[in-house]
């Protein structure tokens, strides 16, 4: 089954029970605006698996929890792979319970006026409080403050900080509770997308301008922005493409030095 395309408000529910109806087997991978990723595997039309970041990478926010935060998404971009099997299958519920659970989790949510955080989340920590003084926090939450870099997601903290998943999940509940945290989504200048597809176009021709809006758009980023911690994801699909027309050393090359021009460190 070849199917993909955006998501609109709501249709993630209906596209999971079409899935289920057709008995399919394999990964939908859906991607957020800011190019987070889920994924959500089925075999024979039933759910076994849901996940956030790469396919079968381990996490917090699992099945249930995972279908939540995408149904919260309310809009993105799909894409179902299939005959990809499930790295577990650690999902017994029926489709319409998991369904039912996780929309009452997002209407609560929003009732709550939260957002509903993950492992793949950015955060960025808000400007101080006149009453932050009177907020008593965990060792772990304060501890998580030092290390948000409107970089890093929270899945990137805690392998960098040998920190249980777990834990800084937990702790990045606590902060976005008190306000003392948001969502960042800060991203690249416009510049260094302008002068990448530049850079493409003066090597490739036209078809460097249909690479980069290909890739843009699988990555589900259509207005052309790219968020900083997307830009080695970025490159690195790029140089799959242009690794075809053996142009991979031209590629490396040009973009280290497009990336120092623009300060923008992606190649550790």
């Amino acid at each position: 089954m070849d199917l993909q395309g955006q998501l609109s408000q709501g249709g993630l529910g209906n596209l999971l029970q079409y899935l289920a109806m057709n008995r399919v087997t394999g990964c939908l991978v859906i991607r957020q605006f800011q190019g987070t990723k889920g994924f959500i595997f089925y075999r024979d039309g039933k759910l076994v698996h849901a996940g956030l970041g790469q396919e079968g990478q381990a996490g917090v926010r699992l099945d249930i929890d995972a279908v939540s935060v995408l149904l919260s998404w309310g809009e993105g971009r799909f894409k179902f792979l299939p005959n990809m099997a499930a790295p577990i299958e650690s999902q017994k519920l029926p489709l319409e319970l998991v369904l039912l659970e996780a929309s009452r989790r997002v209407d609560e949510a929003q009732r709550a006026g939260k957002f509903l955080l993950h492992e793949d989340c950015v955060l960025l920590a808000n400007p101080v409080r006149n009453d932050v003084k009177n907020i008593v926090l965990s060792v772990g939450a304060l501890q998580l403050l030092t290390y948000l870099n409107g970089l890093d997601s929270l899945r990137d903290i805690a392998f960098k900080k040998h920190l249980r998943l777990e834990d800084v999940l937990q702790s990045a509940e606590e902060l976005h509770s008190y306000d003392l945290v948001e969502l960042d989504s800060a991203t690249v200048s416009p510049r260094f997308v302008n002068d990448l597809r530049n850079l493409l176009v003066n090597y490739m021709g036209p078809v460097g301008d249909v690479l980069i809006e290909d890739v843009l758009y699988d990555l589900n980023l259509p207005d052309r922005t790219i968020p900083q911690r997307l830009v080695h994801e970025v490159l690195e699909d790029l140089r799959t493409q242009v690794l075809h027309t053996g142009g991979q050393g031209w590629f490396d090359y040009e973009t280290r030095k497009l990336c120092s021009k623009h300060g923008i460190n992606v190649f550790g």
